[in-house]
């Protein structure tokens, strides 16, 4: 990821199968809630070290998938 209005955005490197799951939600009025990303991973170890906006969701699980526990914790925030 790089700000908005960037004129060169850096690739990681195309060897990293870090695989991760992003949840995108929006309202009936219109709205969106901010992302969830969900890594794969037992602790917060496997988060990627960015510094996120501070409204995001970013968690963790065995398998990276949205499930209805990640569901519950992202509606919860």
């Amino acid at each position: 990821m790089a700000p908005e209005g960037s004129k060169r955005v850096e690739i990681a490197g195309l060897g990293n199968k870090r695989r991760i799951t992003a949840v995108f939600a929006g309202t009936l009025s219109g709205k969106f809630l901010p992302p969830q990303v969900i890594y794969a991973g037992k602790t917060e170890k496997c988060h990627l070290s960015y510094n996120f906006p501070t409204d995001w969701h970013i968690t963790h699980f065995e398998n990276h998938w949205a499930n209805a526990n990640t569901q519950m914790e992202y509606i919860k925030k």
